[in-house]
């Protein structure tokens, strides 16, 4: 074999060769682009839906003590030129709007630990709201406003921290899927 066909050989062998190369690391940057997009998709879109739902969980309870402000015996009730039912109304307004962000979010669950998770969210959320801030709300729409502190203290403070610590856990959950 002549010299100029083994160079014309080897040019094509290792031209070959790089483009395999070539094709395999175009192969791995599709692979990592499609992962990267599944991350964003599906773990950050969650984490945006869990932080909404927080935020909104926040903001029911600022509203509450908001609408605490307009108890005659505070002196600063009198600069409130608006009536309670403003802070009550704005408070279901978050609920139906946590409402929708978690049909949104529970639509995507798709394990057992993710669901179970998800159930004690939903159990801490119903005490939260159902025994507080609805029976906050009725109260002080009713002028009671010794009740609706006492609810605060009594039922929305400690119930609030148990479904925050759970909606934690589902925002961890979603953050960290090798762990569970």
């Amino acid at each position: 074999m002549l010299i100029k066909t083994k160079i014309v050989v080897g040019v094509a062998f290792m031209s070959l060769f790089m483009i395999a190369i070539g094709i395999i690391g175009l192969t791995g940057f599709y692979q990592s682009n499609k992962a990267l997009k599944n991350v964003y998709s599906v773990n950050m879109k969650n984490s945006g839906l869990l932080n909404k739902i927080s935020g909104n969980l926040r903001a029911n309870r600022i509203q509450l003590l908001l609408a605490l402000q307009h108890d005659p015996k505070n002196e600063f009730s009198v600069l409130h030129e608006h009536p309670t039912s403003m802070h009550t109304d704005l408070a279901k307004k978050y609920s139906s709007e946590i409402d929708e962000t978690w049909k949104d979010y529970f639509a995507t669950i798709n394990s057992p630990e993710g669901k179970s998770l998800a159930e004690d969210f939903v159990k801490a959320r119903a005490k939260y709201e159902k025994d507080g801030l609805e029976a906050a709300s009725k109260a002080v729409l009713g002028g009671d406003y010794h009740e609706t502190y006492r609810i605060t203290f009594d039922v929305i403070n400690p119930s609030i921290q148990s479904a925050n610590k759970s909606l934690d856990k589902l925002i961890e959950y979603d953050l960290n899927p090798a762990i569970y």
